[in-house]
């Protein structure tokens, strides 16, 4: 495998995509100290996850909270001064569900069921995903 398996959005987006357990998450985000920590621990578990710069260090950047879900997001930025968003696990990219919200239509869909079937099941118009 070439590239990392961090994500970078067309328009710029960089994300590092953790597995967090939602419940630990908030108390993890909020404690730099325990943040790094476990940052760090992923890093030398599963380096796959990361970009190349990132063995080379990285800081703390900020946190702010997400507008879609309401939690907190941390953000690094590595010593060539690209920044990454960590997000858990537990949302799927751009923060657009929690996964385990879209388990049941992802599993039928893997079977080939049609997104309107999906729809009417899960009272999402297959379009928009506005229920």
């Amino acid at each position: 495998m070439a590239e990392s398996l961090a994500a970078r959005a067309p328009r710029g987006h960089r994300t590092l995509c953790l597995p967090f357990e939602e419940e630990s998450h908030r108390r993890v985000v909020a404690d730099p100290a325990e943040f790094r920590r476990v940052v760090d621990a992923w890093f030398r578990e599963a380096p796959e996850l990361f970009p190349a710069g990132f063995r080379r260090g990285y800081q703390l950047k900020d946190d702010r909270t997400s507008a879609k879900r309401g939690l907190p997001i941390r953000r690094v930025i590595l010593r060539d001064g690209v920044a990454y968003s960590v997000r858990p696990s537990f949302l799927l990219p751009y923060m657009a569900a929690r996964a385990g919200d879209v388990e049941g239509p992802l599993f039928l869909r893997s079977f080939g069921v049609p997104f309107w079937a999906l729809a009417r099941v899960f009272g999402r118009d297959p379009c928009t995903g506005i229920g």
